[in-house]
């Protein structure tokens, strides 16, 4: 279906990824799919006979979804690495690594109280290569192949089989983690050693 999104319903629209809307736009929200909510945004001009376009393209498939996706980081140095829409195939997809990915939403006090032990968990492996340790606002990069139900979700993703990511349901502390990873890494495991304080 079509809604134009005004000023109103901002809020609206932030929660189901369309992005901070400050201008009259078309979007056609497709659930079809039971598993994705696609979304198409009609760009340029908004007329009656781009609108009608813009249905006729849907219709025939010729549109790509759109998925709102933060800047990519100038610099992504840190030990746990930042995904956004734009490189989450570049950086999770890819077959080069195993991936861990914690999905988050700034507002959560959840998420607040594992940021500091999932750094700790980036530390700690930063010394294992092919294990990439990384984290995406949930709330601001929308992406086709990520599901989830709540925050934060963390899922591992293994480089032989990334079509198929391993959702983690363990406590969220810094030991449980490590076993996790080492349970179901695809690479070759190099022991953790204890170089910090216990958080």
């Amino acid at each position: 279906f079509f809604f134009q999104a005004e000023d109103g319903i901002r809020d609206f629209c932030l929660s189901r990824g369309l992005g901070d809307v400050y201008k009259r736009q078309v979007y056609i929200l497709d659930n079809l799919n039971e598993e994705v909510l696609e979304r198409f945004a009609l760009e340029g001009n908004i007329t009656e006979n781009s609108i009608i376009q813009f249905y006729e393209d849907w219709e025939a498939n010729r549109l790509e979804p759109y998925y709102s996706s933060e800047e990519i980081p100038i610099t992504n140095d840190e030990a746990v690495k930042i995904v956004v829409g734009k490189t989450f195939k570049q950086i999770v997809l890819s077959d080069d690594h195993d991936v861990l990915l914690d999905i988050f939403a700034p507002w959560s006090g959840h998420c607040r109280r594992l940021k500091p032990i999932y750094e700790e968990l980036a530390k700690r492996v930063a010394h294992i290569p092919g294990l990439v340790i990384a984290k995406i606002d949930g709330t601001a990069n929308k992406v086709r192949e990520l599901h989830y139900e709540r925050y934060p979700t963390i899922k591992f993703y293994p480089r032989n089989n990334k079509l198929a990511p391993i959702e983690y349901e363990g406590a969220k502390d810094l030991q449980s983690l490590i076993n996790f990873l080492k349970e179901h890494t695809t690479i070759h495991w190099k022991e953790v050693e204890d170089h910090h304080p216990e958080l």
